[in-house]
């Protein structure tokens, strides 16, 4: 089953609308170009979507064109002013669609950009952290116990420092190249 959102039901109801218009206006005034109403209101909508919109508007300018302007069909002003109509449709249609894909890339390029910005939170939060909590707790061991250390056990401690700041150095590293990939990824 298709569902019909309320931004069709709309454009529908103006393309209705602007045909009647249309039909009831004389000949020589000029009303085709009000048809684009229907393409504006669905610029977010799927590009099948607009293209059917499309197609409809066009379609209801011939149908008023060969079956209500009887006394216009040899005035070519009319068709001129009909073709112009038509032209802009198309013109208006292909910019709707273009806008929709600049759209959804944006889009996009939103999600990724939060993912990424996650993955630096939990980079930050977590692998930063664990090194920095072990330099930490071993300079507050040295500290209160620092009397009681031989040689031997500062030694060890130093090759745990050794290690952890290490850590800490791969992850400060691997940070930034993360951080260079998103400013990659975010260039034009």
């Amino acid at each position: 089953m298709i569902k019909i959102t309320k931004v069709q039901y709309l454009a529908a109801i103006s393309l209705l609308l602007v045909f009647a218009i249309d039909v009831f206006t004389p000949s020589h005034y000029v009303v085709d170009t009000l048809y684009i109403c229907c393409i504006v209101i669905t610029f977010k909508q799927k590009k099948e979507i607009i293209a059917g919109f499309t197609i409809a508007a066009c379609v209801l300018i011939m149908i008023n064109a060969f079956v209500f302007d009887l006394k216009a069909r040899q005035d070519i002003s009319v068709w001129t002013n009909r073709g112009i109509s038509i032209l802009a449709i198309f013109i208006t249609s292909s910019i709707a669609i273009r806008y929709r894909k600049l759209y959804q890339a944006s889009i996009l390029k939103e999600q990724a950009y939060s993912k990424a910005l996650e993955e630096l939170l939990f980079m930050a939060s977590h692998q930063v952290r664990k090194p920095v909590a072990n330099i930490l707790g071993l300079i507050e061991n040295i500290d209160t116990d620092f009397a009681l250390l031989t040689p031997a056990d500062i030694s060890e401690h130093c090759k745990y420092l050794q290690v952890s700041a290490l850590e800490l150095d791969n992850v400060v590293k691997n940070l930034s190249e993360f951080l260079e990939n998103i400013d990659g990824q975010n260039q034009f």
